[in-house]
C-alpha cells in the first residue's frame, strides 16, 4: 500500500551522462505541486524497477520447427537450468517469430509510441534472452547495427527513449494510455546515500537519454507471469516471455 509524501526539491537541467554517487534505492513517477515541490507515492521497499513484469507484459513467440519432444525436454529442464539457458536451447532448435503482445491494451499503448514498436520491443526482448546484452543501451546498440527491422539508423534509440519516458511518466501496461504527457508529472530517482535527481516532463530528452543509459532487462521466475514454458495450441508451439525493465 502506498502513501503520498511531499518533498522539497530543485528541478534543474540534468547531464544525461550523470553517474549518481550511490546505488539507486527507489525511482518512481511524481506529481509536481509547484516548481520546487513534488508529491511522491512511497511504497514498501523493493528492488527498483521502471517496468514490472506481469501478465500484461508477456510477449508471445511462435516456435517454428518445434516438436512435442522438444517442448517436453525444454520444459522439464527449465525448472533446474533456468529460463535464459532454456531459451538459448530453444534458439538452437527452433525459429522464434514474434506472434503478438499478450495484452491488447499494452499492444495498443505500444502502438501509440509507434506502430512498429511492439515488434521492436519483441526483438529487443529476444536479444536479451539470447544473451546479446543486458542493459537497454547494449541491446539497442545491437539493433542499430543490424537494423533487422529496416526502420533506419537512429530510430531504435529514438523509439526506445520515447517508450522509457512514457513508462516513467505514468504509462501502465494494463491501462489505456492516451499517448500524451501530463505536464504535472515527473520522475524522481533516489539513491541510498540520499542524493536525488528529479526530471520533469519538459525535460523529456534528458530523461529518455538517462533512462536508456541506466536501465536493464531483467528475467523473472517462470512461476511468475505465466511465462517461460513452451505450450501447444492447435498443433503449433508457442512461448511467452515477460518484459521487465529495472535499474542496475
Amino acid at each position: 500500500m502506498c502513501e503520498a509524501e511531499r518533498m522539497q526539491c530543485d528541478v534543474v537541467p540534468v547531464d544525461v551522462h550523470l553517474e549518481l554517487p550511490g546505488r539507486i534505492k527507489t525511482a518512481r513517477t511524481v506529481s509536481f505541486i509547484d516548481e520546487h515541490m513534488v508529491e511522491v507515492g512511497l511504497c514498501e521497499s523493493k528492488a527498483p524497477t521502471l517496468l514490472d513484469a506481469g501478465m500484461a507484459t508477456n510477449f508471445v513467440f511462435k516456435l517454428d520447427c518445434c516438436t512435442r519432444e522438444v517442448m517436453e525436454r525444454v520444459n522439464a529442464a527449465n525448472v533446474s537450468a533456468g529460463l535464459e539457458k532454456c531459451v538459448n536451447t530453444l534458439n538452437g532448435e527452433c525459429d522464434f517469430g514474434f506472434y503478438r503482445v499478450a495484452c491488447s491494451t499494452f499492444d495498443r499503448n505500444l502502438r501509440l509510441v509507434d506502430s512498429r514498436f511492439p515488434q521492436v520491443l519483441a526483438n529487443a526482448l529476444l536479444r536479451y534472452f539470447f544473451g546479446e546484452g543486458t542493459t537497454c543501451l547494449q541491446i539497442v546498440d545491437a539493433m542499430e547495427r543490424d537494423d533487422v527491422l529496416g526502420i533506419g539508423e537512429g530510430m531504435y534509440k529514438h523509439l526506445f527513449k520515447k517508450f522509457l519516458c512514457a513508462v516513467a511518466l505514468g504509462m501502465e501496461p494494463a491501462e489505456e494510455w492516451n499517448g500524451c504527457d501530463d505536464a504535472s508529472k515527473g520522475y524522481v530517482i533516489v539513491c541510498d546515500d540520499g542524493v536525488s535527481v528529479v526530471f520533469n516532463a519538459y525535460n523529456r530528452d534528458a530523461l529518455g537519454s538517462y533512462l536508456l543509459g541506466n536501465t536493464r532487462f531483467e528475467a523473472v521466475s517462470i512461476s511468475e507471469c505465466d511465462h517461460g514454458l513452451v505450450y501447444e495450441h492447435d498443433g503449433e508451439y508457442f512461448i511467452n516471455l515477460s518484459l521487465q525493465i529495472g535499474f542496475p
